[in-house]
C-alpha cells in the first residue's frame, strides 16, 4: 500500500505527521503548502490529503477541517524516519554521565527510569529482571537467632536478595561455612531457572541421600528459591503524559491511571517485549492493552547479548517525538547493557 503511493503524496503525508507531532492541532492543508519544500497550491494539498484519508493514512476529527495521522500514517512516518533518528551532544552526554562510575544493577535501573524521562519529556517504565533469567554468583546463610537463617544471594550483576526463614534442626557455624562453598561451587553460574533444575537434581541422586549434609544443603538452596521475587516496574515522569494536551480532559486522566495501576498487565505485555530481544514501537492499538488508547510505547530489552533480562521503555501520546525518543531508548539500553557486562 505504501509501496502506490506518490512521491508528492509521501512528501504530504510526511508533513502532516510531523506537523501535528509538533503542535498537536488537526493540520489543515494552507498550512502544508506554505512548508519549504513543497511548492503545491492549497487546493492541491487538500485533495492529496483526501486521498490519504482515503487509504487509511489520515482521519479526519468532526469538529476540524483539519486531518491527523491514524496508527497507519505513524507507522509509514516510522518507516521514513528510520535514517534520520540521532542523539544531540548534549543529550549523548546526559546518558553516559548517568552511567559513569561503579554501580549496581539496582542504581542502574533507577538512573535509566529518571534519565529517560527527563530527556524524553514522557513517562519512562523499566521493568526489573525476571527472576529466572538472573544469573547465580555466589549465596551465604547466616544464623540471625535461635532456629532462623538469613540467606543472601547475589547476582552476577549486583542484585542482592535476601530471605529470612525457619529451621527445625540447629546448625553449626562451620557446617552453614560447608553448605555455603558447596552451593556457591555447585550453581556458580547458572541461571536462576538452571539453579533450580540443578538442586533438585542433586537431591535425586543416591549420594545426596546418604550424605546428610549433602542432603541439608541442597533442602536449604531449594528453601531460598521458593517464593521468588516478582518483577516489578520503576515509573518516573507520570506529569509529563498529564502536561500533554491529549489528556487535559477527568476521563482520559482516569484512563490513564487506571493503566498505571495495572502492574500485572503492564508486566505481562513487557514479558512479551522482553522476548523480542530488540526495540519495538507500539502505537495505540498496537498495543493490545484498551488502556493505553492513544498512547505509544518505545521499549528495548536489556541485558546480555542474547539473555535479555528486562526491559526498558518511554511511553508518550501518539504524536510523540518518535525521531528523538527512539535514538534515547536505543542509547540508553546500550550504556545499560554496558553496566550489567562489567559486572
Amino acid at each position: 500500500m505504501i509501496d502506490s503511493l506518490s512521491e508528492r503524496n509521501k512528501i504530504i503525508l510526511k508533513e502532516v505527521v510531523r506537523s501535528f507531532i509538533a503542535d498537536a492541532e488537526p493540520v489543515a492543508s494552507a498550512k502544508i503548502s506554505r512548508q519549504k519544500n513543497i511548492d503545491l497550491s492549497p487546493a492541491t494539498v487538500r485533495n492529496a490529503m483526501s486521498d490519504l484519508e482515503s487509504l487509511g493514512f489520515l482521519m479526519h476529527p468532526h469538529t476540524s477541517a483539519g486531518r491527523i495521522p491514524t496508527v497507519k500514517g505513524y507507522r509509514f512516518f516510522l518507516d521514513c524516519i528510520e535514517g534520520e533518528k540521532s542523539l544531540t551532544r548534549r543529550e549523548r552526554a546526559e546518558i553516559e554521565s548517568m552511567f559513569s562510575g561503579k554501580m549496581g544493577l539496582d542504581e542502574a535501573l533507577h538512573g535509566t527510569s529518571k534519565v529517560l524521562s527527563s530527556l524524553s519529556r514522557q513517562m519512562s517504565i523499566v521493568m526489573t529482571p525476571i527472576f529466572s533469567k538472573i544469573v547465580f554468583r555466589h549465596m551465604k546463610f547466616m544464623k540471625i537467632g535461635e532456629g532462623r537463617l538469613l540467606a543472601l544471594m547475589v547476582s552476577r550483576t549486583g542484585m542482592v536478595i535476601n530471605k529470612v526463614f525457619e529451621i527445625e534442626e540447629p546448625i553449626s557455624e562451620s557446617d552453614l561455612e560447608k553448605i555455603n562453598n558447596y552451593l556457591n561451587h555447585l550453581l556458580e553460574g547458572l541461571s536462576i531457572a538452571e539453579v533450580k533444575t540443578r538442586i533438585f537434581e542433586e537431591m535425586s541422586r543416591d549420594k545426596a541421600l546418604y550424605d546428610l549434609m549433602l542432603l541439608k544443603a541442597l533442602k536449604l538452596g531449594a528453601e531460598f528459591m521458593k517464593d521468588q521475587p516478582e518483577e516489578d516496574v520503576y515509573i518516573e515522569g507520570r506529569a509529563n503524559i498529564l502536561d500533554q494536551p491529549e489528556f487535559c480532559d477527568i476521563e482520559s486522566m482516569k484512563r490513564l491511571f487506571r493503566a498505571f495501576e495495572k502492574k500485572s498487565l503492564l508486566l505481562k505485555f513487557l514479558d512479551e517485549c522482553v522476548k523480542s530481544e530488540s526495540l519495538n514501537v507500539f502505537i495505540d492499538e498496537e498495543s493490545g492493552v484498551k488502556e493505553m488508547s492513544g498512547l505509544s510505547l518505545v521499549v528495548s530489552p536489556y541485558g546480555r547479548e542474547n539473555s535479555p533480562l528486562g526491559c526498558i521503555a518511554v511511553l508518550g501520546p501518539t504524536r510523540m517525538d518518535y525521531s528523538r525518543v527512539i535514538p534515547i531508548v536505543e542509547y540508553t539500553a546500550l550504556k545499560l547493557n554496558g553496566i550489567i557486562r562489567e559486572v
